[in-house]
């Protein structure tokens, strides 16, 4: 549960229990912590100055940890991952969070969207380690604004409708298999569909590692719907979005 928080960068609190040994003010879940929630700016990217203060203010105000959430973080905040006592733990949003309000007005018929954010459980382990299973994909369907969990069901849609389907935009990360091998096989089913990459990942390296060739439609992420308008229309030659 969250809870606003009236700081400078800390915008919320939220409070866990960290699992520990019973004894004096504890209960049998653990200690109760307190956690800092920081959050970056929709378009920009959190430096790692930006985490000191951060993480600086949630010492202060006597936090335990500091969440930082952000679209994109610059290459030094990497190494970044503790301030003192308070350690910083970094999730990285995906930029299509903020874009589902104006992809939901995508014309009907000839955009199709794969990203590739998994659904994931956590199992427990060994020697107080976790084991990840990645059930499937989510996917991001813009004319109804939801978001549906997919495995191979992802690829077989596009199958079913790869008569309509103009323009694929495609991620790069998908659980179970590769965005290049998505890519072969969209092509296989439908050698002429257009497909945009987008990705994190700079194209270069795209290119280099990942797909072996040349990536003929690229949208760096995070991106702007303008963005993403431009090249929709770009690539299918009208006013689609």
């Amino acid at each position: 549960m969250l809870t606003l928080w009236p700081g400078d960068l800390v915008c919320a609190e939220g409070k866990y229990l960290e699992p520990s040994p019973l004894g004096r003010g504890q209960c049998e879940g653990g200690v109760e912590r307190r956690a800092a929630i920081f959050i970056g700016p929709e378009f920009g990217t959190v430096s790692r100055p930006d985490l000191v203060s951060a993480a600086r203010e949630a010492g202060d105000s006597g936090f335990d940890v500091l969440i930082a959430c952000a679209f994109n973080y610059d290459a030094h905040s990497s190494e970044f991952d503790k301030l003192g006592r308070i350690p910083v733990l970094k999730a990285h949003m995906n930029a299509d969070l903020h874009m589902a309000a104006d992809l939901k007005n995508t014309g009907k018929g000839n955009l199709f969207v794969i990203f590739g954010e998994p659904d994931i459980d956590i199992l427990e382990s060994e020697a107080g380690q976790v084991r990840v299973k990645v059930n499937g994909v989510d996917v991001f369907h813009p004319n109804t604004g939801e978001v549906r969990s997919d495995g191979a069901e992802g690829i077989a849609l596009f199958k079913k409708n790869s008569a309509e389907i103009k323009l694929v935009i495609l991620d790069v990360e998908m659980p179970g298999i590769s965005g290049d091998k998505v890519f072969q096989i969209l092509r296989g089913i439908t050698p002429g569909v257009k497909i945009l990459i987008a990705s994190g990942y700079g194209k270069e390296y795209l290119e280099t590692t990942i797909f072996k060739s040349k990536i003929s439609h690229f949208l760096p992420k995070p991106f702007k719907i303008e963005q993403l308008s431009y090249k929709v229309n770009q690539l299918l030659g009208g006013n689609h979005v």
